[in-house]
């Protein structure tokens, strides 16, 4: 096994850039492994997730052109389903194709253990690519929310998507773009909005993801990405800052083969992996289940959306979750540093 190598990186190209949640890395290099890799007739087929905006559920396909890559970019905040996913992979294996694979460490995990199961030796021509997670939501939890926001609203959902650079990313934090059927469209703020603040602060994850067995420094994918909150200790420029920073961890050989054949659409530096963990916990441990957990689910049923946070948090400290988030965590940090530097 390779000794893991970190990078602080983002895309080249500015539309992915642009429409990515973070630094564009997942959607650069599914482009890159389809079409970029060599000019022989190998089949290759890549792996996501896909939010169907019919039923708001999120599941797992493949594919085959570059331009279908963009079905499978943003972050999904619940749980992808994966029926017949594995098994259609293994067939696509035996017949010497090409697979990369993008889940959740334990998708990746399922994965890599039901091929073993299954007779499956040869894995040389599977890529796969995790996202650094910390946890995911049922889907019960998403519905309930939009049943909320439609009822508030008095229009159809159409569409949504979990994350948004309309606001300045890197010190507002990612915003959620709700789409509706008459052609409006809100921006839902990560510290006022219901959904935003029990998935930020772990209330409404699945049971496993308190007790994740992939949270760990040893990463069960070839190459781990995420967010590299934490960037500011590399890049000054406010600009790039919040157009979208990616932290990837590579982790095998497989995966620094393909990393750096990849070079050339990435721009990307060396980082210590310890400046990224305190923002990052994921990287070494699974999240820690909040009491207010079960208040949550306990009282789903009976509130609704936005009466169930009010529950669970408590007006007073809402309101200074609110407050930071209008006048933003970088200013906040400003004025902590002048404060401290004059006492």
């Amino acid at each position: 096994m390779a000794e893991m190598q970190t990078y602080i990186a983002w895309a080249n190209d500015s539309n992915i850039l642009g429409s990515s949640a973070s630094g564009g890395i997942f959607q650069a290099l599914a482009k890159y492994f389809l079409t970029g890799l060599s000019t022989d007739d190998v089949e290759r087929t890549v792996y996501g997730s896909w939010q169907d905006n019919q039923r708001f559920e999120v599941k797992h396909l493949g594919v085959y052109k570059q331009e279908d890559v963009d079905l499978l970019i943003g972050s999904k905040y619940y749980q992808s389903r994966m029926e017949g996913i594995y098994p259609e992979i293994k067939k696509k294996l035996l017949n010497n194709q090409m697979i990369l694979f993008s889940g959740t460490p334990c998708q990746v995990a399922g994965l890599k253990s039901y091929l073993k199961g299954s007779g499956v030796k040869e894995i040389s021509k599977l890529l796969t690519i995790e996202v650094l997670c910390h946890g995911v939501s049922s889907r019960k939890v998403i519905l309930h929310y939009l049943e909320w926001l439609e009822k508030k609203s008095g229009k159809k959902i159409k569409d949504l998507h979990f994350r948004t650079k309309k606001r300045r990313w890197y010190d507002k934090g990612s915003s959620m773009e709700i789409y509706y059927n008459d052609g409006s469209m809100r921006i839902m703020n990560r510290y006022a909005d219901p959904f935003y603040l029990a998935f930020n602060h772990s209330m409404s994850l699945r049971p496993s993801c308190y007790s994740c067995r992939f949270a760990k420094i040893d990463r069960i994918a070839d190459i781990t990405i995420g967010d590299f909150w934490g960037a500011e200790k590399y890049i000054d420029d406010k600009q790039k800052l919040h157009n979208g920073i990616g932290l990837v961890m590579v982790n095998s050989d497989t995966g620094r083969e393909f990393w750096e054949k990849a070079a050339g659409i990435i721009t990307s530096f060396p980082a210590d992996i310890q400046k990224a963990i305190p923002r990052n916990g994921a990287i070494i441990k699974p999240v820690k289940k909040p009491t207010s957990r079960q208040i949550f689910f306990d009282s789903l049923d009976m509130c609704e959306f936005n009466e169930l946070i009010v529950k669970c948090f408590g007006r007073k400290r809402l309101m200074k979750i609110r407050i930071k988030g209008a006048i933003g965590e970088e200013r906040i940090k400003q004025i902590k540093r002048t404060v401290f530097h004059r006492t």
